[in-house]
């Protein structure tokens, strides 16, 4: 039961760790870069199957005279919507390039609050766990006052993920609708 946990509570918290680690603790040098691509493709869907958004982002920057070409727009890389949202084709942006890697390259350097949060929840759900693991093994030492404990923490870790599930689930419908890039 609590290897399932387990893998689910690393994934969490070292998704949300890398991300941290490389936003502290990599030098990206600041050069300026020229948007190429910068578009939203809608495929229509069908009676049973909600259409399918995409979002394509390409930018082009010149380091030590060569031209690198990079979709990065965050840490995590894969979410291009906002970039797609804040640069048309042609806008020039500030990309910030790992000089020790210079095709490794990204537009927004600020962690998201949800990034933080995903890592500080990993890191308790691997404490409840550890916790679980602990009065399972050692059932002699498992008083009700620890039990009652571990089931508080798996209750509160719970209503955390719900709560801010929605939470943010709301966040992104209200600043979707209020940067009118639906």
């Amino acid at each position: 039961m609590h290897l399932p946990k387990l893998v689910i509570s690393l994934l969490v918290f070292g998704f949300g760790s890398f991300q941290i680690y490389q936003a502290t603790f990599f030098d990206y040098e600041p050069v300026l870069a020229k948007v190429v691509e910068s578009h939203k493709t809608t495929r229509s869907g069908s009676a049973d199957r909600p259409g399918r958004t995409r979002y394509s982002f390409k930018y082009e920057y010149v380091l030590e005279g060569q031209t690198y070409t990079s979709d990065r727009y965050t840490y995590a890389g894969w979410d291009k919507s906002e970039a797609v949202c804040k640069h048309k084709s042609g806008d020039s942006v500030v990309a910030y390039v790992d000089p020790r890697n210079p095709e490794r390259a990204l537009i927004k350097t600020e962690l998201s609050g949800f990034v933080v949060a995903l890592a500080v929840l990993g890191f308790l759900m691997l404490i409840q766990t550890g916790f679980g693991y602990f009065l399972e093994s050692f059932p002699e030492k498992a008083s009700d006052p620890l039990r009652e404990i571990e089931r508080w923490m798996g209750a509160a870790l719970g209503s955390m993920i719900f709560f801010g599930g929605i939470g943010y689930f709301i966040f992104i419908l209200i600043y979707v609708g209020l940067s009118d890039c639906a």
